[in-house]
């Protein structure tokens, strides 16, 4: 019985993950139609709030600890587009 929980709750996070990279191919199309070309992989820290569904001051204190890497022209943000997913990626959580 405790194997199938697991193995269900395995499935779930995976249909969530599935989801959120989902979400993540569907903000980018969207975004570069209707924002400022990008140069490669890199958006503005307002697409990577949009992708994480979270506010400025969390991109910046993820972006004090060295958890999301940057660079600043001026004072415009970019971040890549592989950081955030592999933000993602790092904070997934494992149900024992």
């Amino acid at each position: 019985m405790e194997t199938k929980n697991i193995n269900e709750s395995n499935d779930f996070q995976q249909r969530v993950l599935d989801e959120l990279k989902s979400i993540i191919t569907k903000l980018t199309e969207n975004s570069a139609k209707e924002s400022k070309p990008q140069i490669g992989d890199w958006i503005s820290r307002q697409q990577a709030m949009g992708f994480l569904g979270c506010k400025n001051t969390t991109i910046r204190e993820l972006e004090k600890k060295g958890e999301l890497n940057f660079s600043k022209i001026g004072r415009k943000i970019f971040v890549k587009k592989s950081e955030v997913e592999e933000l993602l990626n790092r904070n997934i959580l494992k149900t024992s």
